[in-house]
């Protein structure tokens, strides 16, 4: 009799002790978020470009030949590696590209970029909305910078785009700097001027993992 009444103790205190807990599922949601930088580069016009438009003949002699034409186009290339993201693809649920740029120019421009794959063939461009306006920055009389202009935004990729774009290694970076509404005296400090361009990648996942009391987690 004791030892009954024992017993009885016993699995009232368990299940009091128990009552309230819930029960262990049986899996788990992750959903981590990793950023990382793509690339960067800068353009000037003491580098690599290419005129747009006709040359105006009015402009005077006495500015760079380059002055004479309605816009510079910059390109630039980075190597894209998405390899560790595109493992886990299936659980991607939301990809998307930040992109800043500073510009020291006294003149506004555009911003695009396009994805190509490893035969260079091109994939699909960055934004789909259109070009990205990049402000222009101020210079002083003697070419000091007063002020940046400055772009950022983020670009959400959709998820039929995601899969193509799981082939790109290569970003290929346009900037083009419009020379229509720039005074004539202020070309002689754009040597000095850059425009900075800067990349990065934002992803989440969504990973389900299962757990089990007696045979770990897999």
């Amino acid at each position: 009799m004791r030892c009954g009444l024992i017993t009885i103790l016993i699995v009232a205190i368990i299940s009091g002790c128990y009552k309230d807990i819930e029960p262990i599922p049986n899996s788990t949601h992750l959903s981590p978020s990793l950023s990382f930088p793509v690339g960067q580069t800068e353009f000037s016009v003491a580098g690599n470009f290419t005129t747009l438009g006709l040359p105006e003949i009015n402009l005077t002699d006495s500015v760079p030949y380059w002055a004479h034409y309605h816009a510079l186009e910059f390109t630039d290339q980075v190597a894209l590696d998405l390899s560790e993201v595109y493992k886990h693809d299936s659980s991607i649920t939301y990809l998307a590209f930040r992109i800043n740029v500073w510009n020291q120019l006294p003149a506004s421009g555009t911003f695009q970029a396009y994805f190509y794959d490893a035969a260079n063939l091109l994939i699909d461009s960055l934004s789909h909305s259109g070009l990205l306006v990049i402000p222009n920055g101020s210079i002083n009389s003697v070419g000091e910078v007063l002020s940046e202009g400055y772009l950022k935004t983020d670009i959400p990729i959709t998820p039929d785009r995601i899969t193509l774009l799981g082939n790109a290694t290569l970003l290929e970076i346009h900037s083009v700097i419009n020379l229509d509404s720039v005074k004539p005296i202020d070309f002689q400090w754009f040597d000095s001027l850059k425009v900075k361009c800067q990349l990065g990648v934002r992803v989440d996942f969504d990973f389900e993992t299962t757990a089990s009391i007696l045979g770990g987690s897999s």
